[in-house]
């Protein structure tokens, strides 16, 4: 489980990065 919050998390900040214009 706790995996897959970290993946799921990772997938919400990089979802911000774009939205930023930043690479991920």
């Amino acid at each position: 489980a706790g995996a897959d919050f970290v993946c799921a998390d990772w997938q919400e900040v990089s979802r911000q990065l774009a939205g930023l214009g930043v690479p991920a």
